[in-house]
């Protein structure tokens, strides 16, 4: 193999990582809607490219009316969710302040993470 195939390959792979990291970015942390918590319902939902940058869910509350940034704590979340016609699910990260955290845990106690 010549220098510039090697080049060629390490550059498709290089697509390839930074394509996989760029989409773990949206579907690893979720954004919660915890108005319903109170009766076990937490909605949830991936995050868009705006609250990946701003950092909504992983340095801010991931509740969605939450901007808090103190004191978050990580939890292990089951998200189920439909996809071209398909049920899947996926384990995803919240990150919450304590009041938001006292919310999601109000009916089930979720896994913490740190």
């Amino acid at each position: 193999m010549c220098i510039r195939d090697r080049r060629r390959v390490h550059g498709v792979y290089g697509r390839i990582l930074a394509q996989k990291h760029y989409e773990k970015l949206y579907k690893e942390f979720v954004i919660t809607d915890l108005s319903r918590a109170h009766t076990g319902k937490i909605g949830m939902r991936w995050r868009t490219e705006d609250e990946v940058l701003n950092g909504k869910g992983e340095t801010i509350c991931c509740a969605r009316k939450c901007k808090e940034t103190k004191g978050l704590c990580s939890y292990e979340l089951l998200f189920s969710y439909r996809e071209d016609n398909q049920i899947k699910s996926a384990l995803v990260k919240a990150r919450c302040c304590r009041e938001c955290a006292a919310k999601l845990n109000s009916k089930k106690t979720h896994k913490k993470l740190d």
